[in-house]
């Protein structure tokens, strides 16, 4: 119990993406003690970034370390002391995702100038391999909007990993089909609603862009995970269903539609599954 999730703490601090995957999985495996004592079976993982805090004080060490501590660590401790305390499997998942874009977007604010560096270190790098990233406006363009997306790339990456592993951790906890009835909670919609606002304060409009993007991923998966159901409810041969996906889901126009299937779901519950929650 101690091992592992040391390791994985060393592991955050480069790739935060696999290590909360890794995390998830880990208190899947270890369900009984990582649920009853969420605290005392993953502190192991806090050792190594917080000795990387400690001991060697630079901006973009704290960064990696903020990273791995705030990004991994608490938010999988969160979730955990969600269910120990008896939320909804979709509750604990929507406020741990919502933990990561509270500090997806705090961590552009505070670490700007370490990302900026980061950023054009490896545009720069880029470059020099593929010229048309230099010279044509296509690739000009596309260097602009990722450095503009740069907190919302981040937070994005962070709860695909969350969703991932919550499928891990589910499936050696024995939760019964929790993906697949996954759902947003109603006061969701309210949180979209409260952001809008940002879109008319000066200076504030790519704030508002990242805090859109990174909210709008949770009815995107939500969506995705009714198309999914839908499509093999009513295609009855599961190749021509997965080629009818495939379709779908190659163009990137339909991703749109599947953020508002998602949120439709919320209110109409298409799967029939009384949007309230799957019980751990």
């Amino acid at each position: 119990m101690f091992f592992l999730p040391l390791v994985l703490g060393s592991l955050a601090i480069v790739f935060p993406f696999l290590a909360l995957m890794l995390l998830l999985a880990f208190c899947g495996k270890n369900g009984s003690q990582c649920i009853s004592n969420p605290t005392k079976s993953i502190s192991p993982f806090f050792i190594v970034p917080i000795i990387l805090l400690i001991l060697v004080y630079r901006t973009d060490n704290l960064m990696l370390a903020s990273d791995a501590l705030y990004g991994v660590g608490l938010a999988v401790m969160f979730f955990l002391i969600s269910i120990k305390r008896n939320v909804h499997i979709n509750d604990a998942i929507t406020r741990t995702a919502l933990l990561i874009i509270a500090y997806g977007l705090w961590r552009s604010i505070l670490f700007g100038d370490v990302l900026d560096k980061t950023f054009d270190s490896a545009i720069s790098s880029l470059q020099k391999n593929f010229v048309m990233f230099k010279t044509e406006s296509l690739g000009v363009n596309t260097v602009k909007y990722m450095h503009l997306l740069m907190p919302a790339i981040w937070t994005v990456q962070q709860i695909l990993a969350l969703m991932i592993g919550f499928v891990l951790f589910e499936k050696n906890v024995g939760i019964v089909q929790g993906i697949r009835k996954f759902a947003l909670p109603k006061y969701f919609s309210i949180i979209l609603l409260a952001i809008l606002p940002l879109y008319f304060w000066d200076n504030s409009f790519i704030f508002f862009v990242n805090a859109l993007l990174s909210l709008c991923m949770l009815p995107m998966l939500q969506g995705l995970i009714v198309l999914v159901d839908r499509t093999f409810s009513i295609v009855p041969n599961r190749m021509l269903a997965g080629i009818v996906l495939a379709i779908i889901l190659l163009n990137i126009i339909s991703y749109l539609f599947i953020v508002l299937l998602g949120l439709a779901d919320q209110w109409l519950d298409f799967r029939k599954i009384n949007n309230g929650g799957i019980s751990a």
